[in-house]
């Protein structure tokens, strides 16, 4: 009997842990990081572009998009609506910012501005997500020309890793003690 109950505390403690190290490896991703959702300079109409080849997109990760109300907006449009800079579905605006978006299903996904001309100007987003570690975007999206090194960057922040070691460490003790 007291094998089975150890067992059951070690599957206890082992799934918990998975459960954290799985949510220690979602994020929130910035858009555009401390710039924010703007309009990019003239000029920089491949701001976003660039600034999604150097990320991942995963799976439970979660875009914020951050914008003064009213000043902004974003929309989450099919590949066609993207291209054109039209948003044929209203109620997929966020009109309120900071406005946040789950990643719940791999494969490409794509936000636009749909104020004024603000999507035509390049602010637009296309990305690809993934439920592994690959960093893709979209097949079908432009590619960029820019000749400018992409630095990847980290997946995970030091409040995540802090987490995942929590984890591992909980189950290494909970090992120890059962055995």
């Amino acid at each position: 009997m007291t094998s089975n109950v150890g067992l059951r505390g070690f599957l206890l403690v082992f799934v918990t842990a998975f459960a954290l190290l799985h949510h220690a490896t979602s994020d929130d991703i910035d858009v555009l990081d401390k710039e924010g959702w703007t309009v990019p300079t003239v000029g920089n109409d491949q701001v976003y572009r660039t600034w999604a080849a150097g990320r991942k997109f995963e799976v439970g990760d979660t875009l914020v998009f951050n914008f003064r109300t009213n000043a902004h907006d974003v929309a989450k449009v099919s590949m066609e609506d993207y291209d054109s800079c039209t948003a044929s579905n209203q109620n997929n605006i966020l009109k309120q910012g900071p406005a946040r978006i789950p990643l719940n299903s791999t494969g490409p996904h794509y936000f636009i501005c749909t104020i004024s001309t603000h999507c035509k100007e390049g602010q637009r987003l296309a990305i690809n997500v993934t439920d592994d570690s690959e960093t893709e975007t979209p097949s079908n999206s432009p590619t960029t020309t820019t000749t400018l090194p992409i630095a990847p960057t980290p997946r995970n922040s030091a409040s995540h890793t802090a987490t995942a070691s929590f984890a591992l460490a909980m189950l290494f003790i909970s090992t120890i003690l059962l055995h």
